[in-house]
């Protein structure tokens, strides 16, 4: 049996892919203001440094704070990892193993 998509399944998965394309490259959706507005902030140059990483987390997370700038999926991972790590909510790295004896 195949998966036939319906006209709006199409238009929906058309959307979020293009959303998700956007926020891999962080690039901000173009939609009217948000696009004057993203014209007139300078990209970034660096990615965030690991001293950062607590304070981004606490204003994004939990203060529910949006960021001044997008921000790449590749920089976001390890910053949401490291803060639920802080927070105790990321899985313990796993143990190695014993060796049979």
């Amino acid at each position: 049996m195949a998966f036939e998509l319906s006209a709006n399944t199409s238009i929906g998965l058309e959307h979020w892919l293009e959303q998700n394309r956007r926020w891999r490259e962080a690039k901000a959706p173009s939609s009217g203001d948000q696009l004057v507005k993203n014209q007139n902030t300078a990209k970034r140059k660096r990615p965030i440094g690991t001293l950062m990483y607590n304070h981004v987390f606490r204003k994004l997370v939990m203060e529910k704070r949006p960021l001044k700038e997008p921000l790449p999926l590749a920089e976001a991972i390890p910053i949401l990892i490291h803060g639920w790590k802080q927070a105790g909510v990321w899985p313990a790295d796993p143990q190695p193993p014993l060796p049979a004896k």
